[in-house]
């Protein structure tokens, strides 16, 4: 599956569970800082390790990095319908 679709599929998961509220920038910015915040988190998994965390997962990594890209196509989606 190509990164395309796995953005294209998370999209639909989001409007699965969420639906497609009218947001505010804001709102999409918030939300978009936390997703990003939670690729720091996958990329930093490593210094948990060392501290005797849970060693990274490269497929953690991949999976927030793919949840960004989705929440930025609502972002764009939404400029879009206004």
């Amino acid at each position: 599956m190509s990164v395309y679709d796995l953005i294209k599929a998370e999209r639909e998961r989001q409007v699965s569970i969420y639906g497609n509220p009218p947001l505010s920038g804001f709102e999409d910015l918030a939300i978009l800082i936390e997703e990003v915040g939670e690729v720091g988190r996958a990329l930093t998994s490593p210094l948990d390790a060392f501290y005797g965390g849970a060693p990274q997962d490269k497929g953690d990594v991949k999976t927030e990095l793919i949840q960004v890209a989705a929440v930025a196509v609502a972002m764009y989606e939404r400029l879009d319908s206004k």
